[in-house]
């Protein structure tokens, strides 16, 4: 019975930390075509590479209908992105954490493909490239392979590093060091598109940073030193399988007695799981976590 319960423990934890395990949310962009030879290749090849990465449980695909809409509304070129901070923006609209974009050339009998994984979050790039006189199809699929292969050594190198919210405490604790801290009231107003929500996750985490760095919270606007509105939105993306796309958005300002702002921000944030308002609240979380090391600051006469 005893050896029973603890290989249904072990499983238990398996199951959680499978769930816990986010996806990498990536988009797979046109190919750039350099040259003659080459004409229409651009887009085979992403397709291509699209269909090699879908095999990955690891990783995300953005819907190449979405990727598509999103460069109609920025009037980009459908036929390639090469300039990075172009598609860092298209990351930005559809989620994505990883984009997938690159260039398709030919060189004498050779052909080229050279692939570049950019995170959005980090602008930084890796590289990956198949050349030969095979058939399109055939490298790109043997690029698609090394992408991933890439992604999944590599990740570390191009995603941000994962912060919780102990570490935004500690770094705030020392910045802010002994200055005195004034007497906050926050209200962030929250909505999951159609949904008002009466329990606000990024109202919560800011909260419960400041508390942590001894801010005193009050609940009536006319006790405290400084006000702090905003308001936080999220929305349903897509679905792929049982996980759910969510992105977040949330705006702060904070305003002192004497009708002096002292700082506005916002950030955005994306999150996957299995229960749409629960990765909701996530992302909210996420966003008020990577906005407040910029904002709290602003609380504090230096």
């Amino acid at each position: 019975m005893r050896k029973a319960l603890i290989t249904l423990a072990v499983l238990i934890i398996a199951v959680g930390v499978a769930i816990a395990a986010e996806p990498c949310t990536t988009a797979v962009l046109p190919f750039n075509e350099k040259g003659t030879g080459v004409q229409g290749k651009g887009a085979q090849i992403s397709d291509l590479i699209f269909a090699a990465l879908a095999e990955k449980p690891e990783l995300w695909l953005v819907e190449r209908e979405d990727i598509n809409k999103i460069l109609q509304e920025l009037e980009l070129n459908a036929s390639g992105i090469v300039d990075q901070q172009k598609a860092v923006k298209v990351g930005e609209l559809s989620g994505a954490k990883i984009l997938i974009t690159g260039s398709v050339f030919k060189s004498g009998s050779k052909t080229f493909i050279i692939a570049k994984i950019i995170g959005t979050e980090t602008s930084r790039v890796l590289g990956q490239s198949v050349n030969g006189t095979q058939e399109i199809d055939v490298m790109a699929q043997q690029l698609g392979q090394k992408i991933a292969e890439a992604i999944s050594k590599q990740a570390g190198e191009i995603m941000p590093k994962t912060v919780s919210t102990g570490d935004v405490v500690k770094e705030l604790t020392e910045k802010l060091g002994s200055a005195p801290r004034p007497v906050l009231y926050i209200k962030i107003k929250e909505e999951h598109i159609g949904r008002p929500v009466i329990d606000p996750a990024a109202e919560t985490e800011l909260k419960l940073i400041c508390q942590k760095l001894n801010f005193k919270l009050v609940d009536d606007p006319e006790k405290a030193d400084v006000v702090i509105t905003g308001e936080a939105f999220s929305q349903f993306g897509a679905s792929h399988g049982t996980l759910n796309s969510v992105r977040a958005r949330v705006e702060v300002k904070a305003v002192d007695k004497h009708s002096n702002i002292l700082g506005v921000d916002r950030q955005t944030a994306v999150c996957v799981g299995m229960a749409e308002n629960i990765t909701g609240k996530d992302a909210l979380q996420r966003a008020a976590l990577q906005l407040a090391p910029r904002f709290i600051p602003n609380l504090v006469k230096k």
